[in-house]
């Protein structure tokens, strides 16, 4: 499965560099669940606790995404309330028994 969506037909050297960015990021992503592997974790959390502020929240919502489409990660039913004082959902990994 291809990580980054070319949504902007990038081609040759930048389709390459975005595509191994996104794989970088999910890694990232991964290490944040992997490391806290009972936890229950918001993109909001995600982007906090992995030190991830440099990137664009999208694109950490974009890597969760994807590895929540692979099975990885699941989607629970779980919210808190985010940042906007709007209620997001909590991921877990998929693996895990809570």
């Amino acid at each position: 499965m291809k990580s980054y969506h070319n949504t902007n037909n990038l081609t040759g050297p930048d389709l390459f560099t975005a595509e191994k960015q996104c794989k970088n990021q999910e890694a990232q992503v991964m290490s944040v669940f992997e490391n806290n592997p009972n936890s229950y974790l918001s993109v909001e959390q995600v982007w906090k606790i992995g030190n991830l502020q440099t990137k664009p929240i999208t694109s950490i919502r974009r890597a969760i995404t994807n590895l929540t489409t692979q099975g990885v990660l699941k989607k629970t039913d779980n919210m808190i309330i985010g940042m906007y004082g709007k209620p997001i959902h909590l991921w877990k990994l998929s693996n895990t028994n809570q």
